[in-house]
């Protein structure tokens, strides 16, 4: 059905007919076998073909949970004439795919881009990616190593990573020269909150930081003490007990011989921690929060100029946050070429170092790709720091990294569960 339609450079497809009456009507004007008001004609009846059904605007719908994705479709649509990217708002994307069947099929999404598309028992909601890679096409070598693999089912291609988080330590800049240049470690943490924890009778006043504070913090240390919490054949997660015994005990001591025991750090923490922990920062409460990269921006700008940061680690090791954010063409499309169109032109390193200088043009507050680390890692080494000065000298070392293995759709409230039953003996 292509033969009668003819792509232009960006990718879009559109007749051939009207190409073929102006080249009838010249050849007629050349052979004075029409008359010169003939040519008027035709550039009239062209400008009429351009809004008339033969050069139709494909609509691409995209299901998207990124509110900042509007910008990039915004510049997507600036630059091409024919497909149009329609986006659509959906809080819980798995959730509306495994629905989908009750929707009409106008309302289908072509493409999709939210966090953790890529969970267990998903991949039936994709359409394969394969034929879209390639050195001449999206070139997998511009990827972080390891980072393609978590979008991958049975062989196959089925998401492409666009961005990821790190869990992050945010610090009063006082201390700066004490800590490592890009990571800290959960040993320099330790010790730094030693020396900073200051009692008055039985009370703390001051508390370098809890574990306890983030449920998360908590996950990543198990992480960093090896567990991947990867599937088992069964489909259900592998917990591996001695080495969540590990953390346990490591996290234990630190409750009990850093912080005086769970009864005075709680005290502590009922009595001060009621405000954003940055302004504990600030105030010299506390002397470390736990955030995750993506909610750097937030903290206001006259607050961070006194603050600083760095990526949690253990032994020469960064955790990546489960929330990586994915792309994928829906297995429901109606409108695939348009939606590998879209997808070939997101997945170009000239595109998203655009896409970072969007984010500034238009005061977005965020950072990177959809406010993450680009999966392309010569756009994270190159281009984030020279659009968002706070990064220079604090891009993480490529092979320190450790990507998530996929988790099952409700893996945030069984992380909750098992977090809790960890340590629930610890809290009596």
């Amino acid at each position: 059905m292509y033969n009668n339609f003819i792509k232009n450079s960006a990718g879009e497809v559109f007749p051939r007919v009207l190409p073929k009456v102006i080249s009838r009507v010249i050849s007629r004007v050349i052979s004075k076998s029409l008359p010169i008001s003939g040519v008027f004609f035709v550039m009239v009846f062209g400008i009429f073909l351009n809004s008339c059904s033969l050069f139709v605007k494909e609509k691409i719908i995209l299901w998207t949970d990124q509110p900042e994705a509007a910008a990039y479709v915004e510049y997507f649509n600036s630059l091409h004439n024919f497909s149009k990217v329609e986006i659509c708002y959906k809080e819980n994307i798995l959730k509306e795919l495994s629905d989908i069947k009750k929707q009409p099929a106008a309302q289908h999404p072509d493409l999709v881009m939210g966090y953790r598309l890529n969970s267990l028992n998903s991949s039936e909601n994709y359409r394969s990616l394969d034929k879209l890679l390639g050195d001449d096409k999206i070139d997998p070598k511009n990827f972080y190593t390891g980072i393609l693999s978590t979008g991958r089912e049975n062989g196959r291609q089925m998401l492409l990573p666009v961005s990821f988080n790190l869990p992050t330590l945010i610090f009063n800049r006082k201390i700066n020269e004490k800590v490592s240049s890009i990571t800290i470690s959960l040993d320099e943490i330790k010790n730094l909150c030693k020396e900073f924890n200051k009692t008055q009778g039985s009370h703390l006043k001051k508390l370098g930081f809890s574990p306890f504070w983030n449920e998360d913090f908590i996950y990543y240390v198990a992480v960093l003490f090896g567990n991947s919490f990867s599937k088992r054949e069964e489909g259900n997660i592998n917990v591996e007990d001695a080495k969540i015994k590990d953390a346990q005990n490591y996290i234990f001591s630190w409750i009990k011989e850093i912080n005086g025991g769970y009864k005075i750090e709680r005290a502590f923490t009922e009595k001060y921690i009621n405000v954003p922990m940055y302004k504990l920062v600030d105030d010299g409460r506390i002397l470390f929060a736990f955030i995750s990269s993506k909610d750097l921006l937030s903290i206001p700008e006259e607050k961070r100029k006194d603050l600083t940061f760095r990526w949690l680690s253990y032994k020469d090791k960064i955790p990546v946050e489960d929330d990586i954010l994915y792309a994928g063409i829906s297995a429901a499309a109606e409108n695939r070429r348009g939606a590998e169109i879209f997808m070939k032109w997101l997945f170009t390193p000239s595109v998203q170092k655009e896409l970072i200088k969007i984010n500034h043009f238009k005061r977005l507050n965020i950072f990177g790709v959809c406010n993450g680390f680009s999966a392309f890692k010569k756009v994270t080494e190159r281009e984030i720091p020279n659009e968002s000065q706070m990064f220079l000298g604090h891009i993480p070392p490529a092979d320190f990294l450790i990507f998530p293995e996929p988790k099952p759709a409700d893996w945030n409230s069984t992380k909750e569960r098992l977090i809790s039953e960890w340590f629930v003996d610890e809290k009596k």
